[in-house]
């Protein structure tokens, strides 16, 4: 037992450092909003949005023109300017993309941009839950070790009076040993509710880079009464994954379009001044300068193996977007429904021992100990009796902690900001 006490001394030590820091205790409204600050997914999701939007300009727009210069008709064996034919050119090229092809381009990339929006808000809600259920675990095992306490405190009160009647003859050898193990067993819950606590202060300050004070008093949150099933339903259809999912779909049905204006022709147009030095070779004169211009157009003529292959690889992602959505939608509403029945199960459980269990625990405890006083009762019975009122307190802390957790769950099926 003295290893055991030697423990929890080392872990109460570091949980007291870690409490005596100068920075004020947080709540759990602050520590999600700090964890919603310090998150650096959201700003890096926000410049990829940012990086979107600014290639969607850039994809709907033309070309840059080209620079053409050069030379024709060099002679090889003669001087350069010895051949009439001989030009020299400076012109523009402008290739003139599609359209049609070069808008969908852009609003492809807006659609795109329109995904870091959903994933953004989907962050959030995982931001939020992820410190929500740690700060209701730490909850949870500051309460349990406030309780296993007051309950160490009285079974070390009845291990001096045990071993005082022992030493006056009216107690038994027995009844010492079995307190004295009945406290070595609070203490090794106690251990284990003091690493649970220290897991959900690592976890928050993973998010926050701060934690609950190891003292400060814990209290359940209080969040605002859940609505039926069938609107928590009806809001989850707008949960940031289904969002996401619909916007694939929308930017599949621009897939297609595109692939369909592959059909049509790219054009491309050169205009540009040619300069002659040579002679006519009869007259001595220098030929005129000429002006040149040109028009080309592409021939989607053999369609079968580019712009067909396309538009059916676009109609197959489209469908499987759609049937990916059918499938979230599976998702979410079965996650919503469990959450819901753990909820509704976690408040009963939580109330049938709060008003009625909880309420017989104690009197039996009371009636015990009565008894016990007056030689009616042995101390085994006392014991028991005890244990199973600080069975019960536990399990309603469990019960309240898997019920807030579902509620935190249920909050995050239905995009719904606990406050």
């Amino acid at each position: 037992m003295a290893s055991t006490f030697q423990s929890c001394r080392v872990l109460l030590a570091l949980l007291g450092l870690w409490a005596a820091s100068p920075s004020p205790a947080l709540d759990l409204h602050q520590a999600t909003e700090l964890a919603l600050q310090r998150d650096a997914a959201l700003p890096a999701m926000a410049a990829e949005r940012r990086a979107l939007e600014e290639l969607a300009v850039a994809d709907a727009a033309l070309p840059d023109p080209e620079l053409l210069f050069g030379a024709r008709g060099v002679p090889v064996d003669d001087p350069l300017d010895a051949d009439m034919m001989t030009q020299y050119q400076l012109g523009l090229r402008q290739r003139l993309p599609n359209a049609e092809a070069r808008r969908l381009a852009g609003e492809r990339r807006l659609g795109q941009a329109d995904l870091q929006v959903h994933a953004e808000r989907l962050r959030r809600l995982e931001v939020r839950r992820e410190v929500q259920q740690a700060w209701l675990e730490w909850t949870a095992s500051r309460l349990r070790i406030d309780r296993l306490d007051e309950a160490a405190r009285l079974l070390e009160e009845w291990v001096e009076l045990t071993e005082s009647r022992y030493r006056i003859g009216s107690g038994r050898q027995r009844d010492v040993d079995l307190a004295r193990l009945e406290l070595a067993r609070l203490e090794q819950r106690r251990l284990e509710a003091l690493a649970s606590q220290a897991r959900a202060a690592t976890r928050l300050q993973r998010w926050t880079g701060r934690g609950p004070q190891a003292q400060a008093p814990a209290s359940w949150p209080e969040w605002p009464a859940l609505d039926a099933l069938e609107a928590l339903i009806d809001a989850s259809e707008m949960h940031p994954r289904m969002e996401l999912r619909r916007a694939r779909i929308e930017i599949g049905h621009i897939e297609q379009a595109q692939a369909r204006a592959d059909y049509r022709p790219d054009w491309m147009i050169e205009a540009g001044y040619a300069h002659t030095r040579g002679r006519d070779p009869m007259t001595q004169r220098r030929q005129s300068d000429k002006f040149f211009a040109m028009v080309s157009v592409s021939l989607p003529l053999f369609t079968d193996s580019r712009q067909d292959r396309r538009l059916a690889a676009a109609r197959e992602r489209s469908r499987e977007q759609s049937e990916r959505l059918s499938l979230e939608t599976q998702i979410v509403e079965g996650e919503l429904r469990t959450e819901h029945a753990q909820f509704e199960h976690q408040r009963d459980v939580a109330r049938l021992i709060e008003e009625r269990i909880l309420p017989q625990a104690h009197q039996t405890l009371e009636s015990t100990l009565s008894a016990y006083r007056n030689d009616r009762a042995s101390f085994d019975e006392l014991i028991r009796a005890q244990l199973e009122l600080l069975e019960r307190e536990i399990d309603l802390i469990g019960a309240r902690h898997a019920w807030q957790a579902a509620r935190s769950e249920l909050a995050y099926w239905t995009s719904e900001d606990l406050q």
